[in-house]
């Protein structure tokens, strides 16, 4: 398997596209007819998730996620890596960004669920 300069995994059959500034690297493989015209294409993502749970795991053991002891206007609750949203979105069929009523009730309990805990960056219940 081929890699990027960033020792990223390039799937078979796929070329490197882009890379976000979220850190998705993102690659694409085209699909032609017999006269070597694109009639398809399929992208592929990889992001390395691990520095996004390191750091949340840091945040929640530092304090209760309040935005300061004097106001508690604001609470942290979880940093969700965008990979991860991706994925829900395309084999679950849900999307965490959305404002929709039920998408948003299927992030509260992925959130709270203790599978999930490593996306907290706070020990409450959303």
């Amino acid at each position: 398997m081929q890699t990027t300069n960033d020792a990223v995994p390039i799937p078979s059959g796929f070329r490197p596209f882009m890379v976000t500034a979220a850190g998705c690297h993102w690659f694409v493989r085209y699909e032609h007819d017999a006269k070597g015209n694109i009639i398809g294409r399929e992208f592929a993502m990889y992001a390395d998730v691990q520095p996004i749970l390191d750091a949340n795991g840091q945040k929640a053991r530092t304090n209760d996620g309040w935005s300061t002891d004097k106001d508690k206007f604001l609470r942290r609750a979880a940093s969700v890596p965008f990979a991860l949203i991706n994925k829900w979105k395309i084999e679950e069929g849900w999307d965490y960004l959305s404002a929709d009523p039920d998408m948003q009730k299927k992030a509260r309990q992925k959130l709270n669920d203790s599978d999930y805990r490593k996306l907290r960056t706070a020990d409450w219940t959303v």
